[in-house]
């Protein structure tokens, strides 16, 4: 969505949308939305990270998912997005190989 977004002159969904239909309202209720779909998208990220951090540790399930929240958090905030992306794309690489 972001090449076509970007062929705009945009960066984001509620940015294009709002000059897109020249609403106010619409920018705002599109970035209600985009915040909406992140915090669920985090959700099931974070509970992954959780089970796989309770099955390598042995922790209770709560814990690991602060331990392994914290993780992926510190990770990024030393590495920044370009980090965040790369560690994308070797995942992408190796479910390619494991899929054969």
């Amino acid at each position: 969505m972001a090449a076509q977004i970007r062929k705009y002159g945009k960066y984001t969904a509620p940015d294009f949308i709002g000059d897109r239909y020249y609403s106010r309202d619409l920018r705002i209720v599109s970035a209600i939305f985009t915040i909406l779909i992140s915090f669920a998208y985090c959700v099931g990220q974070f509970g992954g990270i959780g089970l796989m951090f309770k099955w390598i540790m042995g922790l209770s399930y709560t814990w690991a998912v602060i331990i392994g929240a914290s993780v992926v958090l510190l990770y990024t905030l030393i590495s920044g997005m370009i980090g965040a992306t790369k560690n994308m794309q070797i995942q992408y690489h190796a479910i390619q190989e494991m899929d054969g």
